[in-house]
């Protein structure tokens, strides 16, 4: 009797087993199931014969356009940790000193962003997320486009840092997925994910709290964002007791980058091809009654009016730091109409380019804090006195550099930080008619028409070459981040 028992529990767990396996195998997209199940797929992955030491290996930074480079240069010149002890503390050594990085721009998909409108696109993007955590992984590349076959021989990795926001929102448990399954040793982080885990670190469990976020057109326009870090309360807070103010920070980084429709320091009156917030009673314009909480910079044409009989009829930001104020002051006042009475605790920086812009930002709260009409201080419910500003891009490299150094992979050389550089293009042998002759890059049609888990993914991976990149797209790196641009052009092929 006791053997009957014995071999009915062993039967059970058994069938049990073999269909929580099931489950697994059923969850996984297409093109993950070719790379771990289909021996006979091209995206076939034998992992089992992936370097068990990780430590020399280089560190994989995934981007979809050359703005997110900014993410490359904090890399290459952080300095939050004693290297010896692991302490968070300055040293005057950079953090990954020594370390190897391979940066992939998907040239050839990107931008990510244009990926989040429907359901169908975020399968495509999955997709395309998943293919090319298999290019990082492998050793295989195309030395020139033409080539029929991959040729090119490079490293494996040891860490993916997941920089644009779209995959980061909605790829990330693809990626981990992955990794996972691989069993290689080699993980990932999204800058998404690490700005979220920051904004809540300090909230208790059964707190109440409000966040702001200063969204880019990725983290804003899907509803993603705010879904996903409701996700990650539910597992340890109550997120009924969250609340979460999000304001699009259109134009700002275009701002930043000096892009001619958004700031043109030569112009002196508004101008027709202007493309920043203008005056109005939307949620992203500018609202004349509010002038006085903007505070605007009126200096160097930092700010274009026209007025007709003293009233405004035009107003146009030409600065970063107007657009700045703009945003975080129209963020703060949509927390205050909404009526609550829980002070913003944390803003989270959710563009870009809003490092850059800390000072103002940290000026305009002040300002605000101190601002009053009829006697009355009317955000001093909608800030907190211990607000804290959470820069996104530095959550992901303390975190990766905590997570490489807990995992014991920290490259230990004393020789100097290096990157090699990758980037995607359209296959040459793809037909004229899905190439835009204007970019170089696809059609519309043929970018968001192709079927997730098909064989062929239309792209090769290239050594990065300017000559594949669109004139002029690339030159802002140039002073905005120079050391990734430096050691960049340093080993261009």
């Amino acid at each position: 009797m006791k053997r009957y028992i014995a071999f009915l529990i062993l039967l059970w767990v058994t069938v049990l087993s073999s269909c929580r396996q099931t489950v697994q195998t059923d969850l996984l997209i297409p093109i993950m199931q070719k790379a771990l199940h289909d021996s006979s797929s091209v995206w076939f992955t034998d992992f089992g014969s992936y370097p068990s030491e990780l430590s020399k290996l280089p560190i994989a930074v995934l981007t979809s356009q050359t703005e997110e480079l900014s993410v490359v240069e904090r890399f290459l010149t952080a300095d939050y940790f004693d290297n010896i002890t692991g302490e968070e503390r300055p040293d005057g050594i950079r953090d990954f000193a020594g370390e190897r990085f391979y940066l992939f721009l998907d040239d050839a998909n990107g931008p990510y962003y244009e990926y989040v409108t429907d359901s169908l696109k975020v399968s495509l993007l999955r997709d395309i997320t998943v293919r090319n955590t298999l290019l990082m992984m492998g050793e295989d590349y195309y030395i020139i486009p033409d080539d029929i076959v991959s040729t090119g021989l490079k490293d494996h990795i040891k860490f993916i840092v997941n920089v644009p926001d779209a995959s980061g929102l909605f790829c990330q448990k693809d990626i981990d997925t992955l990794l996972a399954q691989s069993g290689t040793g080699v993980r990932s982080l999204s800058l998404v994910n690490c700005g979220i885990r920051a904004a809540m670190a300090d909230v208790k469990a059964d707190e109440r709290c409000a966040i702001g976020v200063l969204s880019s057109d990725e983290l804003y326009s899907s509803g993603r964002y705010e879904e996903l870090m409701r996700e990650r309360f539910s597992a340890t807070h109550n997120s009924d007791k969250v609340q979460i103010f999000q304001q699009l920070s259109c134009g700002l980084d275009m701002a930043v980058d000096g892009n001619p429709e958004y700031v043109l320091p030569g112009a002196t009156s508004p101008r027709t091809d202007y493309r920043g917030p203008v005056l109005g009673t939307g949620e992203n314009d500018i609202d004349v009654n509010m002038l006085d909480r903007y505070r605007f910079d009126e200096t160097e044409n930092s700010l274009l009016v026209r007025k007709t009989r003293n009233a405004y009829t035009e107003i146009q930001l030409n600065s970063p730091g107007n657009y700045a104020r703009f945003h975080l002051v129209t963020l703060i006042e949509k927390h205050r109409r909404s009526g609550s009475r829980i002070p913003l605790e944390s803003i989270v920086l959710g563009n870009r380019c809003d490092a850059f812009l800390l000072d103002t930002l940290k000026a305009v709260v002040a300002e605000l804090y101190d601002f009053s009409r009829d006697g009355q201080y009317i955000y001093r419910n909608s800030i907190s006195r211990n607000l804290k500003f959470i820069d996104p891009i530095e959550c992901l490299v303390k975190d990766t550099y905590s997570m490489i150094r807990k995992n014991r992979i920290l490259a230990l050389n004393t020789s100097r930080t290096d990157i090699t550089s990758f980037m995607t293009i359209p296959s040459p042998s793809l037909p004229v008619s899905v190439i835009d002759t204007l970019t170089g890059g696809y059609t519309i049609q043929y970018k968001f028409g192709r079927i997730p888990g098909e064989e062929d993914s239309g792209y090769k991976l290239v050594p990065f070459s300017f000559r594949y990149i669109t004139p002029g797209s690339f030159a802002y790196t140039l002073y905005l981040f120079p050391e990734a641009t430096r050691l960049i052009k340093k080993k261009l092929y």
